[in-house]
């Protein structure tokens, strides 16, 4: 299998797929989630992850312009277990610092070397 690829069209790479612990091969919900919090002075970022997924390396990237990303500034919020075999993990970046108030924060997955 191509885990670069999106064998069920939902939009989802097979990565992803593989890491949230949905199958590839059936078109599912979006294991992410994003939100403004705190009154909306940070952007949050969360993954569903299958526990035991540890092949895969997850980090998030902030950029107030969508062509420059960089981990700076942004912060692993902890893990908790959902109690049905997987864990939610949480990043957080403060929305000051872009400009015009426009902000994005993304999700970095990419296969252990």
């Amino acid at each position: 299998m191509d885990l670069l690829s999106d064998t069920d069209f939902d939009g989802i790479l097979s990565l992803i797929e593989y890491l949230s612990g949905t199958d590839p091969a059936i078109p599912n919900g979006s294991p992410l989630s994003a939100e403004l919090g705190n009154g909306g002075a940070d952007l949050r970022l969360e993954l569903r992850q299958r526990i035991g997924a540890d092949e895969v390396d997850v980090t998030a990237e902030r950029s107030g312009t969508l062509m420059n990303w960089n981990r700076a500034g942004v912060e692993y919020w902890g893990r908790e277990n959902n109690g049905d075999g997987t864990s939610t993990l949480r990043f957080r970046t403060p929305a000051d610092g872009f400009v015009a108030g426009a902000g994005f924060l993304r999700l970095s997955v990419s296969e252990k070397e």
